[in-house]
Parts: structure tokens; C-alpha cells; sequence
């Protein structure tokens, strides 16, 4: 019971947006929802480490229009922080009249995931429903409601680990060109569903190729894991893969190449084979005695 009341304590920070990137509501229009997830406390120890963003070629290519540390610097003076430290942040795209989104980051083990329904008015003002979740468990889940172009700030208190939660949301009406024009992707496809829902069955691999280890990454002695977003598809063929976590020296392209080869038996919803969404972790473990051949070599 505590621990719901704590979450219920909200407050809703308006600061100045960035200018609409476009006025025309012509019907070649999407919207772009831009959002980062803070944490922070008045005492810096209390700030977990930073998180990692689902995919930097995406992240960088909106980071240009979306000044990034300017709201950290805001958060921090208006509630009187000593630490505070960027989780997680991310662009997405939606239908011109509103979806959902479900975006997840992941940084030593623990995953951050936001999941939106976006509804825009004829008004020129939207709604924002959020549920945000730390592996697995919901943190909080407020509702923001602003006008197209405008910056808003959600926060609410959520125990000793992270005292501060700090969520920064933007929606804006935005033309297709633009879009395509810094590649960013849609957040949610009709024709793909998700395998969270009860009434979908989760794929079954059936063939699984084993990444290589890249020379480098072995000299190096890297260990950790790539975690991968697919699509796959009605006969079980890995249509997509986006990285959701990479690692260095080559050992992220390996784990694409392998796991673009595998073979599953296909999610099904009213027992019909479907595309879905489906996450993946892969390993890069070194054998013991192959870490202490290395040790004897140096």
C-alpha cells in the first residue's frame, strides 16, 4: 500500500518546446514523439547508472533538433538536485492521429521500458497515457495532457534506490519528408503484433547459428550481451533485427549476422501463424581456459 501512494504523488512541469517543426496540416503529416526517462536524487549516490539508448544511429539523428542535458539542467535547479542521471531517451514516430509506442532499454541486466498511447485532439492539444516499468515492475503510470510542440515534465517520488523519477515528454505534428529525412521509424506496425498480449503464442527457435567471436573482442577480452528487437515473420523467418544493446570490437554485427540466419516456429494468435515483435539476448562468454591461455600469453 505504501509503495502505491508513493507513486501516486505527481507533478506536471511545463517548459518552453523547441519551435513546431512544421504548421501545415496538410494529410502528409505523422507525429513525432520525443521522450526521456531521469532519475535523480538529493544525494548523488542515489542515482543509478545511465542507461543505454535502443539504438544510436536513431538517437543521434534527433539528438540534433532536441538539444540534449538542456532539461537535465532545468530538472536539477527547479527540485533542487544532486544528482541526476538520463536513463533513457528515444524518438519515435506515430500515425498523425495518435497510436501507442513500447520502447525498452536495457543496461546490466535491468531493463527500463516505457509504453505509450498517444491521442491528439482537434484542439491542437494531446494526451499522453504512460506506463513506465523497471524490470517488469510498474513504476508509475501518469496520464500527460499538453499542447502539440510543447515540453512536458512528469515526476514522482519512487523509494531509496531512485527518490526522483523524471519522465520529459514532446509530441509534434511534423511532415513524412522530415521524417524520412532523419530516419527515424515507426514506433508501432498494424501488421506486426506483440507477444506480451495472452491470447499470443511466443516463437519457438528450431535453428539457432552461433555468433563468431571477433578476434579483437577476444584479445580484448570482452564479455556481455547484444540484445536484439525481431520481427518475425508468419513462416518464422527473421525479417528485422534492430539492436536493442550492442558491444564493441565487431561483436554486435556477428550476433546480427548469426541471428538473421535462425529458424523458428511462428507465433500464433487464434492459432494462425502471425508476424511479431520478439526480444533476444545473446551471449558473448569467453571458456575459462581459453581467458587463462590469454593470461599466460601477456
Amino acid at each position: 500500500m505504501k509503495r502505491i501512494l508513493i507513486l501516486a504523488t505527481l507533478a506536471l512541469v511545463f517548459l518552453p518546446g523547441a519551435a513546431r517543426a512544421d504548421t501545415d496540416t496538410s494529410e502528409d503529416e505523422v507525429l513525432l514523439l520525443r521522450h526521456a526517462l531521469l532519475v535523480g536524487g538529493r544525494d548523488a549516490s542515489q542515482v543509478p547508472i545511465t542507461g543505454e539508448a535502443r539504438s544510436a544511429e536513431e538517437l543521434g539523428q534527433f539528438l540534433i533538433e532536441w538539444e540534449p542535458g538542456k532539461e537535465t539542467e532545468e530538472i536539477r535547479e527547479l527540485f533542487a538536485l544532486e544528482g541526476l542521471s538520463e536513463v533513457m531517451r528515444q524518438a519515435l514516430v506515430l500515425p498523425v492521429d495518435g497510436g501507442q509506442s513500447n520502447s525498452v532499454y536495457v543496461h546490466d541486466g535491468v531493463s527500463f521500458e516505457t509504453r505509450f498511447d498517444v491521442q491528439p485532439d482537434e484542439e491542437g492539444s494531446v494526451t499522453a497515457r504512460v506506463e513506465i516499468r523497471r524490470a517488469g515492475s510498474v513504476l508509475s503510470a501518469p496520464m500527460v495532457k499538453t499542447q502539440l510542440g510543447e515540453r512536458a515534465i512528469v515526476s514522482t517520488t519512487n523509494g531509496p534506490e531512485a527518490p526522483f523519477l523524471f519522465l520529459v515528454v514532446e509530441v509534434d505534428r511534423v511532415s513524412r519528408q522530415s521524417i524520412n529525412a532523419r530516419g527515424l521509424r515507426w514506433a508501432w506496425r498494424d501488421d506486426v503484433m506483440t507477444v506480451d498480449r495472452d491470447d499470443v503464442t511466443a516463437p519457438r527457435a528450431i535453428f539457432k547459428e552461433a555468433p563468431v567471436y571477433t578476434e579483437v573482442a577476444r584479445k580484448e577480452r570482452l564479455q556481455g550481451v547484444v540484445i536484439l528487437q525481431l520481427i518475425i515473420d508468419e513462416i518464422g523467418e527473421v525479417t528485422e533485427v534492430e539492436v536493442l544493446k550492442g558491444l564493441e570490437y565487431g561483436l554486435t554485427e556477428q550476433a546480427v549476422e548469426a541471428v538473421r540466419k535462425w529458424k523458428f516456429e511462428p507465433a500464433r494468435h487464434n492459432d494462425k501463424p502471425v508476424s511479431v515483435f520478439y526480444n533476444i539476448t545473446v551471449n558473448f562468454r569467453l571458456e575459462k581456459k581459453a581467458k587463462q591461455t590469454e593470461e599466460d600469453n601477456t
